[in-house]
């Protein structure tokens, strides 16, 4: 963020700096206008020993300057020297980035660094639109003084034209760049709250346009917003990106620690827009979630794979139609429902056999520990013709689709093929996951 920040700010400086010697530079013409300039001055020294009772300014007033030029009116001057006060004691403000969260983020980088300021909220999203307005605000009355600068200058300057407008300026006449001036704010939110009690915070603030940032950290196993007891397949999943894509104008982005070029541009794009965006990250699962054997990394990736969390960049400036504001490319396999990977294993008769098998979202709720409970192993020898993969069990009929039994592929420790059982509500929710991958492609 320094790098791409300081270099705007050293370029507004130098605007601010050409403002202020080019007023300055009309007022010392204007001087040459007053009553110490030659023509009034030996208008006055004429008059004789009564001088001193003589106005040469009133004199200039009513002088034909046909020839010559008329002096500045006092509304004019009062214009340009506050305009010109603001601009001298402008300090541009030394923090970059704001972090608004709920006391939650901890780390000497945030602590120690000058150009982070760290702030705790319980509601970071409402907090975030505060700093943001008063940031704005302050930084609204130099931008002003920068635009009647120029209009002075260029002596375009029309009171009845101007005067109102800019008695009402604010951060919604910015233009681009000078959104980019005001230091970014950043809310570290829980998706949690946000679908739950925080939601007419958050709403209100991507329904707003305020170039601020919220930044989640989700879990594709969860559901957001259940209760802490609650089965995350009870209820249809809350898909916090497709609600902040329900605000249209906002930017969404979904990414994940596992890709990490994906979340690096999703960061960028967030801190160059000039809009309000919304960024989920993945990150996998920690060791509080009580998986320990498997890297976060991994479990991160197999989100992806499993179209549990799907890799999504909305840009709302690319245009009216899903189609141009939709990045999806991220995405493993596009077109299919689930990604097709070769499984090479050994037959009963020591033969070694490859078949594709689909990586479905059932795969990656196996990976997860806490929710071992809904699989079951098919004991050895228990074969029926109502066992079905889970993929082929979510492309029937759903109407015949109870007859069968979805089941999954695993191995255990010992590296033996077993097919395990899924529970009828994580089926559902495998169903639920493939609807929104297809509202997502389409």
């Amino acid at each position: 963020e320094t790098g791409r920040v300081v270099p705007r700010r050293v370029g507004f400086q130098a605007e601010i700096d050409d403002c202020i010697r080019r007023l300055e530079s009309l007022l010392a013409v204007e001087w040459g206008k007053s009553d110490e300039s030659i023509e009034p001055r030996q208008a006055r020294d004429s008059v004789g020993a009564e001088g001193a009772r003589f106005d040469p300014l009133a004199l200039s007033t009513v002088m034909d300057h046909s020839r010559g030029t008329r002096a500045m009116s006092p509304q004019r001057r009062e214009r340009i020297e506050r305009a010109l006060e603001v601009l001298r004691a402008w300090r541009p403000d030394p923090v970059l980035v704001r972090f608004v969260h709920l006391g939650t983020v901890e780390g000497e980088w945030l602590a120690e660094s000058r150009d982070l300021e760290d702030v705790s909220d319980p509601n970071p999203c409402a907090r975030a639109t505060a700093l943001f307005d008063r940031e704005a605000e302050r930084l609204a009355e130099v931008f002003s003084a920068v635009r009647i600068a120029r209009l002075e200058m260029d002596g375009i300057y029309d009171p009845a034209l101007h005067d109102p407008w800019f008695a009402n300026f604010d951060w919604e006449g910015f233009t681009p760049e000078e959104l980019l001036l005001v230091p970014s704010v950043i809310a570290l939110e829980s998706a949690d709250r946000l679908a739950g009690e925080d939601m007419r915070s958050f709403s209100r603030l991507l329904s707003s346009g305020r170039p601020v940032q919220v930044l989640v950290r989700v879990q594709p196993s969860n559901n957001p917003g259940a209760e802490t007891d609650e089965n995350p397949f009870q209820h249809y999943r809350t898909e916090l990106g497709y609600l902040g894509l329900s605000h249209r104008q906002a930017a969404v982005a979904q990414s994940s620690s596992a890709r990490h070029r994906h979340l690096m541009e999703c960061f960028l794009s967030a801190l160059d827009a000039t809009r309000t965006s919304l960024l989920l990250i993945n990150t996998g699962l920690r060791k509080d979630h009580g998986l320990v054997a498997l890297n976060s990394w991994l479990v991160a990736g197999a989100s992806i794979e499993g179209r549990a969390h799907p890799c999504v960049r909305i840009n709302p400036q690319a245009g009216d139609y899903a189609e141009a504001r939709m990045d999806f490319e991220e995405n493993p396999q596009m077109g299919l429902d689930w990604p097709l990977h070769p499984f090479e294993y050994l037959d009963d008769d020591g033969n070694r056999v490859t078949e594709e098998l689909a990586y479905t979202f059932s795969d990656y709720i196996f990976l997860v520990e806490s929710l071992r409970d809904q699989f079951r192993v098919i004991p050895p020898g228990c074969d029926s013709v109502a066992l079905l993969p889970i993929e082929q069990y979510l492309a029937m009929d759903q109407q015949l689709a109870y007859r069968q039994v979805p089941f999954i592929w695993a191995v255990d420790d010992n590296a033996i093929l077993h097919r395990v059982v899924i529970s009828r509500e994580l089926a559902l929710a495998c169903l639920d996951r493939l609807n929104f991958w297809h509202a997502l492609q389409e």
